[in-house]
């Protein structure tokens, strides 16, 4: 798995595989989801929800906030030569079709380490002792 390979998630490596693709298949299927159906706002939601599971999950196996989006950037670097080549392999999908695909990709990972990075300092925040509650 990348995130055992990089180095600078040094917290990766006390994880079993099992919790390193925890929410894995879920978000791929979330981002399949957006590439088939764009526009969806019940997608999007969909997608924050286990952005912000995750972020709360890494918060909780100890990572720091520099692994957790490191984490979504090796994500990245794994998903966006599966899309070049695809692209490569249909010649169909080519112009308008190819920028909105790129688009999509990049903007739901771009959100999805938004919302996972808020949930992460959220959660560290509740864990502080002098926490106190908003209203």
């Amino acid at each position: 798995m990348t995130v055992h390979r990089d180095k600078k998630i040094e917290t990766s490596e006390d994880l079993t595989y099992v919790q390193l693709k925890d929410h894995l298949p879920r978000l791929l299927d979330n981002l399949s989801d957006r590439l088939c159906n764009a526009s969806s706002n019940e997608l999007k939601q969909e997608a924050a929800y286990t952005a912000a599971t995750h972020g709360d999950i890494r918060w909780k196996e100890g990572y720091d906030v520099s692994e957790l989006i490191r984490e979504f950037a090796d994500l990245r670097s794994t998903i966006i030569p599966h899309l070049i080549q695809f692209q490569e392999h249909h010649s169909e999908f080519g112009g308008a079709s190819r920028l909105f695909a790129q688009n999509i990709v990049h903007r739901f990972l771009d959100n999805a380490i938004r919302v996972s990075v808020e949930q992460f300092i959220v959660t560290q925040e509740r864990a502080q002792p002098n926490h106190k509650p908003s209203r």
